[in-house]
């Protein structure tokens, strides 16, 4: 990233005659590819039935929870700009803060049951009363500890596992994941296919059973 912005300052700098030479502009940017971090159900189910003594830390936990069962990520929580509409179900519309692409999520049991606990908490236009980012990770860490998670938990890891655990391998399709997201396209949202392992043996299982007796129509002649 930090290179990425160096090379359009000395682009634009060799553009307007203050450098000789573009030295960048052979110079091929690559970035680290790396899975994202996710809970197993194992794990969430970990955090949401520990019985915390710390307001605090309850607080960070009930945060972490609805996003894991929404998809917002840390920025899109602090602010209140979404439509909630209802079709047989409560469905939030939001344009995401990050990428400003409009993201429509199913607003289940678990977030309408945080929402309503902290409804006289809440400050200016937040949706939540969370603290700074900074401050939720620390104490995510503390989370990770109790709970025994050997994983370093941010509130980032909440969107990775809505994207993974919670939605594709429970069978919501890759487009539908994408739209929840709020992503521009299903590119991005292919990151999280490719880790979501158990999703594929459940597949893999789900058409075996298909395919049962088809063995039967096989005129399988001895040699």
């Amino acid at each position: 990233k930090y290179v990425q912005k160096l090379k359009t300052v000395v682009t634009d700098a060799w553009g307007n005659g203050y450098l000789v030479a573009d030295k960048l502009v052979r110079h091929k940017l690559k970035h680290d590819k790396h899975d994202p971090t996710c809970l197993t159900w194992n794990e969430l189910k970990r955090i949401m039935q520990k019985k915390f003594y710390h307001a605090r830390l309850e607080r960070i936990r009930d945060f972490f929870v609805f996003a894991c069962f929404t998809g917002l990520s840390y920025g899109d929580l602090t602010t209140e700009d979404f439509e909630l509409k209802n079709d047989e179900n409560d469905w939030i519309d939001k344009d995401r803060g990050k990428t400003c692409v409009n993201a429509q999520i199913l607003f289940s049991a678990i977030p309408h049951l945080i929402v309503e606990k902290y409804k006289n908490e809440r400050r200016g236009n937040e949706l939540l009363p969370i603290r700074s980012c900074q401050k939720t990770n620390a104490y995510l860490k503390e989370i990770a500890v109790l709970c025994g998670i050997n994983k370093n938990l941010t509130s980032h890891v909440a969107r990775h596992t809505f994207a993974t655990t919670v939605t594709l391998t429970e069978g919501v399709p890759l487009e539908s994941v994408s739209k929840m997201l709020g992503h521009t396209n299903t590119v991005t949202t292919q990151i999280y296919a490719k880790v979501v392992n158990s999703k594929l043996r459940k597949d893999a299982a789900a058409w075996n059973a298909k395919m049962t007796g088809i063995e039967n129509e096989f005129n399988l002649q001895n040699q």
